[in-house]
């Protein structure tokens, strides 16, 4: 999956900033969302044009090699794979990635996806690590137990940048 800024997307309003990137590949919709499906897609194409404010062009001001014409542009270096990331599958590996260990101090979140909503925000010290007969591995951060699984569910707070509690795969 990609992902992008919608403030690194061109339209009719800032056309003339994208001059930058005449030549270079993009993606070309009419909408956000229609955007949103190029890029998953990968529909690039060539920037070959961009129609001056006062045209009858105007609201859709980027031409395409396909000579086709658009109303947003997003130049391909501005999009980004979405990184993907996996639960901790022990506790060693937990504390290798994350440097936590008993009593290190943890803030943490938890974060529904749709719609992305902060449901739960946490502050609390690590007392505990369990490992149980079925290979099920807790951690306790103050008096709540997690497994591996649910605390995937949740972020932490790493130099000032919420992440995953998890391995980038």
């Amino acid at each position: 999956m990609k992902t992008f800024d919608k403030k690194d997307v061109y339209s009719w309003s800032n056309a003339e900033k994208a001059r930058q990137y005449m030549r270079k590949e993009g993606y070309f919709a009419d909408s956000i969302a229609e955007l949103d499906c190029k890029i998953q897609g990968e529909y690039k194409n060539i920037l070959t044009d961009i129609f001056a404010s006062d045209t009858d062009r105007a609201s859709c001001p980027f031409g395409n090699d396909d000579e086709e014409t658009w109303s947003l542009f997003i130049p391909t270096d501005k999009v980004k794979k979405e990184k993907k990331w996996r639960a901790f599958k022990s506790i060693d590996e937990f504390k290798k990635e994350t440097g936590l260990d008993l009593l290190s101090k943890v803030h943490y979140r938890y974060i529904t996806e749709k719609p992305k909503t902060i449901t739960t925000i946490g502050f609390g010290v690590i007392t505990d690590f369990c490992t149980c007969s079925d290979e099920t591995y807790y951690i306790t951060i103050g008096d709540t137990s997690f497994n591996l699984n649910e605390l995937f569910d949740y972020e932490y707070l790493v130099d000032g940048v919420w992440q995953p509690f998890g391995v980038e795969e």
